[in-house]
């Protein structure tokens, strides 16, 4: 039987986990003296850019499109 208790624990645990990830961050940063650098929301898009564009003809050829790619220099 799933208890209410053990989702407020995974969700405690979740907290920790983000908030450990922002305090190595912020540990990071003051003892490089850097500032924080947003880096995007496709960062990790653009580094792998051919797995991405890959995965993306996969898909559409798995959903029944005929995909032709020319790539813009």
């Amino acid at each position: 039987m799933v208890s209410g208790n053990n989702e407020s624990t995974g969700k405690k645990r979740a907290e920790v986990a983000v908030g450990l990830r922002i305090l190595t961050i912020v540990y990071h940063l003051l003892n490089k003296r850097q500032l924080y650098v947003e880096l995007g929301a496709d960062y990790f898009d653009q580094r792998k850019k051919e797995i991405v564009l890959k995965q993306s003809i996969k898909r559409l050829v798995v959903l029944g499109c005929k995909v032709t790619v020319e790539l813009i220099a």
